[in-house]
């Protein structure tokens, strides 16, 4: 996969995700800048999924409990062991322009987390090098929610066949939902919760 310049930018198209599998996710298209060109790929990806603050007493005590879900979900990341080269409190973003990964990402088969073909030789996402593109965004919501949603690209790399040697990966979801459990688990002792 070519190397990744820019940062992701992501394009939300509202969908309808009646009669899908995985009702968390809806139909969009992602804009990534890739070597200076741009271009869009449509695949699915992550709704928002919502995390219960506890009630805050004032303003300042609101913005100290988004603090906490950020710092949460930066832990996430570190407990993965992906590298939050994007690390910005203000946007309230974390992820990876890009990172590679062979077999496994968290302990777990990349074949959970990605659907990138195969052939007689075996499952793409678990025999060759992968190139990875990720980032989370935390959107606050006007009560005592916070919105969860992760963004994930993949190509799989067959490295010594020459160009073109790539597979793009669609996500299932489970690497999405992994996160967004994890942190569930490590806010859960401060009193937050999975939005009903």
């Amino acid at each position: 996969m070519r190397t990744i310049l820019g940062c992701l930018a992501v394009l939300v198209l509202a969908g309808n995700a009646a009669g899908q599998d995985r009702p968390w996710y809806t139909p969009g298209a992602r804009a990534v800048r890739l070597n200076e060109l741009s271009r869009s790929m449509t695949d699915t990806m992550g709704i928002a999924l919502t995390i219960a603050m506890p009630p805050a007493a004032d303003a300042a005590a609101r913005i100290a409990r988004v603090g906490q879900v950020f710092a949460a979900l930066a832990g996430v990341y570190a407990e993965l062991k992906i590298p939050a080269e994007i690390r910005d409190s203000t946007r309230l973003m974390v992820g990876n322009p890009q990172f590679y990964r062979r077999s496994d990402l968290g302990g777990r088969t990349l074949a959970v987390y990605l659907e990138c073909g195969q052939d007689i030789n075996g499952i793409y996402a678990e025999i060759y090098r992968v190139s990875l593109s990720m980032v989370t965004f935390l959107t606050p919501g006007e009560g005592d929610e916070i919105a969860l949603r992760t963004v994930l690209l993949a190509s799989a790399i067959d490295i010594p066949r020459p160009p073109p040697n790539t597979a793009e990966c669609g996500t299932t979801g489970e690497l999405e939902r992994r996160i967004y459990q994890m942190m569930l688990k490590a806010l859960g002792k401060l009193g937050f919760s999975k939005s009903p």
